[in-house]
């Protein structure tokens, strides 16, 4: 379920990584030979760890295994209303349970709201763009801290590929962050490979990039959170965002800067990586940022909370 592709941390991270996973005795290499790294940079980082153990969560290949396992129990219904007796009300009618699990993504908040558990609700728009790229080269994964981009802004890319960047020491403070459950947009180059605005690329506050498949590079950018605040709107949030995205790939990939599929996604701002478990009687709800990679965790803690 993960692409062993191995992730490479580098930038001004890379004493920080180095230090937490020797004392986690996790394998890693401090390199910055292009032919070690192979990322599709137009310029190797300065400074860089390999992380061999790092790789990739392959969202598809996981939601088919889990949906293969789990297709007899499942029942496709939404779920109007839950109490603490773990009465589940759908338009069908309702039951009751041993114990319900409320995950539900954005309706997490909503239902966790009528047994009084408090769940962060408020969402922003966020947007990764996919490049064509060399598909003979089997990339790394990629997180990148420089000290600052044009005009001194921190600029932050870390790669994927179909799901979520995984190092063994696991990503940190929210910055790399993933789309999964998108709304895709196809062949969308022309209209934005001719555009140059490098005040755009300066804006961005962090990326992330992952190879979605052959020949395909995606890269998502972070910008200052009043450009993609809910109320800004899908379309303002998801333009500012590609032209931004656009002129970073042009000045610092390897990659033909030409956007040929748009994913967009609504996570939780300022939720950061990590997952939030509480209980209300016989309710329990979970929610938290880029949770694909603690899925083991996950399946312990939840299944021993709701027995």
């Amino acid at each position: 379920m993960i692409v062993p592709s191995g992730c490479v941390i580098s930038g001004v991270d890379v004493p920080v990584w180095a230090r937490a996973m020797a004392e986690a005795g996790a394998p890693f290499e401090l390199t910055t030979d292009p032919d070690r790294l192979r990322l599709p940079t137009r310029q190797a980082p300065e400074q860089a760890l390999l992380d061999p153990s790092g790789g990739v969560v392959d969202v598809d290949a996981v939601r088919a295994h889990l949906t293969g396992l789990t297709r007899e129990a499942l029942r496709l219904e939404p779920v109007e209303a839950i109490d603490h007796e773990a009465h589940v009300s759908t338009r069908s009618g309702g039951s009751r349970f041993d114990a319900v699990l409320v995950a539900a993504g954005a309706g997490t908040a909503a239902l966790a709201a009528q047994v009084g558990i408090a769940v962060p609700g408020e969402l922003e728009h966020h947007a990764r763009f996919t490049f064509p790229v060399d598909p003979g080269t089997g990339w790394r994964s990629w997180i990148d801290l420089p000290a600052a981009g044009p005009g001194g802004s921190r600029i932050t890319p870390a790669v994927a590929s179909g799901g979520q960047v995984v190092s063994s020491q696991g990503g940190r403070s929210g910055r790399y962050r993933g789309c999964i459950g998108p709304t895709v947009q196809r062949g969308e180059g022309a209209a934005w490979a001719s555009r140059s605005r490098p005040e755009l690329f300066g804006a961005l506050l962090s990326t992330y990039q992952h190879a979605s498949g052959p020949g395909r590079w995606a890269v998502g950018g972070h910008l200052d959170p009043a450009t993609t605040a809910w109320e800004v709107g899908r379309d303002a949030a998801t333009g500012t965002a590609r032209e931004a995205v656009l002129e970073y790939a042009r000045e610092r990939l390897a990659v033909e800067p030409r956007i040929v599929e748009t994913v967009h996604c609504t996570p939780t701002p300022g939720l950061g990586d990590g997952f939030h478990v509480q209980r209300a009687g016989r309710v329990v709800t979970v929610h938290g940022e880029n949770l694909f990679k603690f899925a083991p965790v996950l399946g312990t803690t939840l299944a021993a909370a709701c027995l």
